[in-house]
């Protein structure tokens, strides 16, 4: 049941896109019909993947521990990112750049270092065990 409504409502999705595009290439409807067009199917894809994602994480409980300490894992990097990032604007962007945004482009940086480190660190740390096995 659940895999016929899924299969109608991504055929009836896509017909509308199709002929939104269709619509849209002979100059019927405008850019801004297909961009609302655009964020209704983000908002319906991410309340989909939400709504199973929340199904499975209730269905198996032990696994959903295991990806709730990494999602906080995350955020305490990305907090601990934020914290240390500078809002500092560099002359060149004192126009275009607010510190608001200079702050969260270092968080970013720096976040993105962080896991490189980690991931690098585990590999080397997944090879260096299997060698001693």
């Amino acid at each position: 049941m659940v895999n016929n409504i899924s299969k109608y409502s991504l055929w009836t999705l896509g017909g509308i896109s199709t002929l939104l595009a269709l619509l849209w290439m002979f100059d019927i409807v405008t850019e801004d019909l297909l961009i609302r067009w655009c964020y209704l199917l983000m908002i319906i894809t991410t309340l989909a993947v939400l709504g199973f994602s929340l199904m499975n994480t209730l269905g198996n409980i032990k696994k959903a521990k295991n990806a709730l300490i990494g999602v906080i894992g995350l955020v305490v990097i990305l907090g601990i990112s934020y914290a240390v990032a500078s809002s500092e604007v560099p002359a060149k962007y004192v126009l275009t750049l607010t510190e608001g945004t200079s702050k969260m482009v270092g968080a970013g940086i720096i976040s993105f270092y962080i896991l490189l480190v980690i991931s690098v660190v585990a590999a080397i740390g997944s090879g260096v065990m299997k060698m001693l096995k």
